[in-house]
């Protein structure tokens, strides 16, 4: 049985395993579930992930959610290039560190001042709330990012990119969708993401479509107001 991916394009952790297979050439079926039309909750998929949260994966008999757990297993059941999750211990234990660090971090503030400032809107017709403490929360991790994880590395803490780098930038580029009213993101962060899309292109072009259509979206629900 081929590898089952299900994900919604526009999570931000569903398109870290996009990337991931898609530049490892890992075959793989795709198993869009929109959250938008409540098919994370539906029999079929709770199955996979009792939790209800995209992405999961299910490898014949096995299944797995969480994506940081998804892209460690992937890396080292499909015998992926070093690079992506090096079998050194110490280097390992540095990407450790980062994905174990992102999602009360990074993740949180970012996601969810989407999700209050912008998604939740988009959905649901009601007037933005207020983001304040998430876009500090952001801030604050978006600062310590650049000085910490890529004070002498021009990936996260390497030479070379990994699954750690693929978790981080899938955040940073949902805020585009935000348009005008995204956070200002600093010029050492923009060149890291420019590093990332080099080395995951055409594919992180192709997998961030769907967040370019969500972008129009709301520059023109914006424009209605």
């Amino acid at each position: 049985m081929a590898l089952r991916l299900f994900y919604d394009g526009m999570s931000q952790p569903s398109r870290s395993i996009l990337l991931l297979l898609k530049c490892a050439n890992v075959p793989f079926e795709h198993c869009v579930t929109h959250i938008a039309k409540g098919q994370h909750m539906s029999e079929e998929f709770l199955a996979v992930n009792p939790s209800g949260k995209v992405p999961a994966i299910q490898d014949g008999e096995f299944n797995l959610p969480e994506s940081a757990a998804i892209l460690q297993y992937l890396c080292d059941s499909r015998k992926l290039a070093n690079h992506w999750y090096p079998t050194d211990l110490k280097e390992r234990g540095k990407i450790n560190e980062y994905l174990a660090w992102h999602h009360t971090n990074l993740r949180f503030g970012a996601a969810m001042y989407f999700r209050t400032t912008t998604l939740l809107p988009l959905l649901t017709g009601s007037p933005p709330k207020d983001g304040s403490k998430y876009l500090k929360i952001f801030n604050e991790s978006m600062k310590l990012f650049e000085d910490y994880y890529l004070k002498d590395t021009p990936f996260i803490s390497r030479n070379e990119i990994s699954i750690a780098d693929l978790m981080a930038v899938t955040e940073f580029t949902q805020l585009e969708v935000m348009g005008v009213n995204a956070p200002k993101i600093t010029p050492a962060v923009l060149q890291w993401m420019e590093r990332c899309k080099n080395e995951t292109d055409p594919h992180f072009t192709d997998i961030h479509k769907v967040v370019l259509k969500v972008k129009d979206k709301v520059a023109q629900a914006s424009s209605k107001l």
